[in-house]
């Protein structure tokens, strides 16, 4: 038996633990990828800055092209994985 849940709510995993003690609990993948997109922006986010104090305007330039094609990368090399 499988339980998917929102990882928001933590007091239904213990809920679902004590009703169904034999079922897997798992996170439903909009959450989880929700949290993911979210770091993953922050970090864009820490490298453009970064990039935005290199003094060469050209490697400055590539740095910040590069970082912009990371956006929707994971979507289009399969990261979401397969439904469930």
């Amino acid at each position: 038996m499988l339980a998917r849940i929102s990882i928001y709510n933590s007091y239904r995993i213990a809920i679902v633990e004590e009703m169904m003690p034999n079922a897997t609990v798992v996170a439903d993948r909009f959450h989880v990828m929700k949290i993911v997109n979210e770091e993953l922006d922050k970090e864009r986010r820490k490298e453009k800055k970064a990039a935005g104090k290199i003094e060469s305007k050209a490697e400055r330039e590539e740095k910040l092209e590069a970082i912009n094609k990371t956006k929707y990368i994971s979507a289009s090399n399969g990261f979401y994985g397969t439904s469930v």
